[in-house]
């Protein structure tokens, strides 16, 4: 037998004015919360905070950036602030001896699988700047 595979699998579906769930689901939310906030404050705080919960609510919804949606993005670099660096090697230029690399102290036990002895780095420097100056 033969079935028919669906096509654009990857494209939600539109269920009312064209937004799909997701875009209508944030801008929901964004009514939400005018409305409490019209409830509690003045006009004049009214305006001015729906003006930013406009804003925010349709970003949500529309922005999409390299594929992802906004709120992807926002995730991203949250993660990004939150998640530590480990930096693998250091350039520095010690006078005298020339350039060698130093083993950063923030290296995880797992990024330790080669260890080079501050010796054996001048040994190599020493054999470069031996073979750069022939």
């Amino acid at each position: 037998m033969r079935y028919q595979v669906p096509q654009f699998i990857d494209i939600e579906d539109k269920i009312a004015f064209q937004l799909t769930a997701k875009q209508l689901g944030w801008f929901a939310g964004g009514g939400v919360l005018l409305f409490v906030i019209w409830s509690f404050f003045s006009f004049a705080v009214f305006v001015f905070m729906g003006v930013i919960v406009i804003g925010m609510s349709a970003a949500l919804a529309f922005v999409r950036i390299n594929g992802a949606s906004l709120l992807d993005y926002l995730g991203y670099g949250f993660v990004f602030f939150l998640k530590p660096r480990i930096f693998v090697w250091r350039k520095t230029v010690t006078s005298g001896e020339g350039l060698y690399h130093q083993a950063d102290e923030r290296i995880s036990s797992q990024d330790k699988k080669i260890r080079i002895q501050k010796k054996e780095i001048k040994n190599l420097d020493k054999i470069v700047n031996i073979l750069n100056s022939q």
